[in-house]
């Protein structure tokens, strides 16, 4: 396009008046072409959308991903989870993640407990909502009946464990593992009979009022390891007689740097 102003365009020149409404009349069929033109965009990216959507419903029809048997899909589905720790209660992560694909994924992820038999529970984040506690309930139930191996971990305050505890207790039939970080207080725990158990592993943060390992919990153990850490393991060890002959390993660590077991305690484990 040749403008009669292209001598001027891009200066600091400034038109006269009658230059001005000449340059008004100069735009006009422009400005009317670039409306027209804009509606012919808009007109034909709505086509374009509509022929684009039309295809990809098509092709959803005839992918592979569909076509692949149930079995398959379970196999990949468990082969999604992670493998260096618990499945974790993070909608961008498998197994919800898979449940978010369509509702086909959906019913079969649900239906495989396979998928819900292993959990990372972040205290501080499912306190915050009671629907979060209500889903964490409802991925446990999706486990039945396999063995459940469970962590948790928490920073804040020993009450906070409690509701979350709580909610775990009635799984304890079926608890294979348990790892407790930062554990303030072991009361809801130690009448629990978990009949499955083979691998725990609990830290705790401040002082032990009970005897723990004469607990119910770890009584019943048939055959496993344990692991225990504290700031004095020597309050971990029971005063009275008690035997271990059903486990395999048995470790106490102290958090407090050189501090471990007294002489005492140190007599009465062994």
């Amino acid at each position: 396009m040749q403008s009669p102003f292209r001598g001027y365009l891009n200066t600091n020149y400034i038109p006269t008046d009658a230059e001005i409404d000449h340059i008004r009349a100069h735009l006009a069929p422009h400005e009317t072409e670039l409306a027209r033109l804009t509606a012919l965009i808009h007109d034909l990216t709505v086509q374009r959308d509509q022929i684009r959507d039309y295809i990809v419903s098509h092709r959803a029809l005839i992918s592979q991903p569909r076509r692949l048997p149930q079995d398959v899909l379970e196999e990949i589905f468990l082969a999604c989870l992670p493998t260096d720790h618990n499945a974790v209660m993070v909608p961008a992560q498998p197994p919800l993640l898979l449940g978010r694909v369509c509702s086909l994924w959906r019913s079969i992820a649900f239906a495989m407990p396979r998928l819900w038999a292993s959990t990372h529970i972040s205290v501080s984040f499912v306190v915050q909502r009671e629907e979060r506690k209500t889903a964490m309930v409802d991925w446990l139930t999706r486990s039945a009946p396999l063995p459940l191996h469970i962590s948790c971990d928490y920073w804040d305050g020993y009450h906070e464990y409690n509701p979350i505890i709580s909610a775990l207790l009635p799984f304890s039939p079926r608890w294979r593992a348990l790892h407790i970080s930062n554990m303030w207080s072991f009361h809801l725990l130690a009448g629990t009979n978990a009949p499955l158990l083979e691998d725990v592993q609990i830290s705790f943060q401040h002082g032990l009022d009970d005897e723990i390992l004469a607990s119910k919990l770890f009584r019943g153990i048939k055959s496993g390891r344990v692991n225990i850490s504290a700031y004095d393991v020597s309050a971990l060890v029971p005063t009275t007689q008690f035997t271990w002959v059903h486990l395999t390993h048995l470790a106490l660590e102290s958090l407090g740097g050189d501090r471990g077991l007294d002489h005492g305690a140190a007599a009465n484990l062994l």
